[in-house]
């Protein structure tokens, strides 16, 4: 019975802690979402320890934060994987930056699927 009851806990623990996990990174996402990298910049660290492996698109933000000096920037993202990913597609972008339709299709092309992408051509800010 002790057994069972412990089981039942450790269970409930886990379910608990996979339950908050998943909120943490719909709150997480929806932040992206909103193009709010300062906030979630700030609140990474209170979801995922330094030890922790990130998403790759929250990698893809950071790099961002890095790069336009954003209020709060997680320790851990210093030497982050996604620099020089990050600085070639910075260059691409920036490269054409008086062509738009050729900057948005080559970017997408490249970079399809990343975070970058997202944040600067879907659904532009005005």
């Amino acid at each position: 019975l002790k057994r069972r009851m412990l089981l039942a806990a450790e269970h409930s623990a886990i379910k608990d802690t996979l339950t908050v996990r998943i909120l943490a990174d719909y709150y997480l996402c929806a932040l992206l979402l909103d193009r709010d990298l300062n906030r979630f910049s700030r609140d990474l660290p209170k979801y995922y320890n330094a030890e922790s492996t990130l998403p790759r698109h929250y990698r893809e933000a950071l790099a961002i934060c890095k790069s336009q000096e954003c209020d709060e920037i997680p320790e851990r993202t210093l030497y982050s994987d996604m620099d020089s990913i990050y600085l070639r597609y910075k260059l691409l972008h920036d490269s054409l930056l008086n062509a738009p339709a050729i900057q948005r299709k080559e970017c997408s092309k490249a970079y399809a699927g990343s975070y970058w992408n997202y944040y600067f051509f879907v659904n532009e800010k005005q």
